[in-house]
């Protein structure tokens, strides 16, 4: 490994744990023509995060600016180099490449991709791409990959499906690769330990109670992954800040969620 990609890689993760919580604010576009409220008030949103940082934010090209700019030198910056057309949500299209992200500050780009459909083989070219691009400048490169094609319809969350999307991003060089929680701590350790690569998981669709987003956050703690990418599971919540101290506790602490409950019921 180049020093400068040691020197990005290891200030993504938690010195102690060796594992990350990830805010993501990286899919505006992605949303129909009513954005969530919290997406919508954007630069809220983010600077509610202010006095509790999360370990990296991943988040487009244009928030490189003034919503980010309070963490600047104080949080890893991830920048997503793709976008995601609303009324398909397995097509993405390229926005940003890896010169923007050296410009920018960024330790480490993403890239979003789709698995089982017509848009599998641009996806893994563009991935296969941003690698080779990646590679002289130094920069670690986070692949995305999400089984949301015909073929996986309906098992969107199996262990297959989404052991599947973990050994093709790393099959096309990615140092690290974000999939769907498959559901349970035993399959998702399998997939974990099959994939030579690290594996963080996605925060997955809403889910109703802090207990339930603990909960999931302690489980793929425990399955040996790296960490989470959270966004409508974090900012969604009445009280991200809070919210993101309990992630925390579970994630690099081992706490409990009764302690990550705690954690959020205290936080001022």
């Amino acid at each position: 490994m180049l020093f400068g990609k040691e020197v990005r890689w290891k200030r993504l993760f938690h010195a102690a744990s060796g594992k990350l919580v990830t805010l993501a604010v990286d899919h505006g576009a992605a949303y129909r023509f009513e954005l969530p409220p919290p997406l919508a008030a954007i630069q809220k949103t983010v600077r509610s995060f202010e006095t509790e940082l999360p370990d990296a934010i991943v988040a487009q090209e244009g928030l490189f600016s003034d919503v980010l700019r309070p963490f600047a030198g104080r949080v890893p910056l991830i920048l997503q180099t793709i976008s995601i057309t609303p009324s398909a949500q397995d097509d993405s299209y390229p926005v940003s490449q890896v010169e923007d992200a050296i410009a920018l500050g960024a330790d480490a780009v993403a890239i979003s991709i789709s698995m089982g459909g017509p848009t599998q083989r641009e996806g893994m070219m563009l991935l296969g791409e941003l690698v080779r691009r990646a590679r002289p400048l130094a920069l670690p490169v986070i692949a995305h990959v999400y089984p949301l094609g015909e073929a996986f319809r309906g098992a969107e969350f199996s262990p297959g499906a989404v052991a599947y999307c973990a050994r093709a991003g790393f099959e096309a060089g990615a140092d690290l690769v974000k999939v769907h929680y498959s559901g349970d701590p035993d399959s998702f350790a399998r997939i974990v330990a099959d994939t030579p690569i690290g594996v963080v998981a996605a925060g997955g669709p809403k889910i109703d109670s802090v207990a339930g987003v603990l909960g999931m956050a302690r489980d793929v703690a425990l399955s040996g992954a790296r960490g989470i990418t959270i966004g409508r599971n974090l900012w969604g919540d009445s009280r991200p800040a809070a919210l993101l101290a309990a992630l925390k506790a579970v994630v690099h602490q081992g706490a409990p969620v009764e302690e990550g409950e705690r954690i959020y019921r205290s936080f001022r």
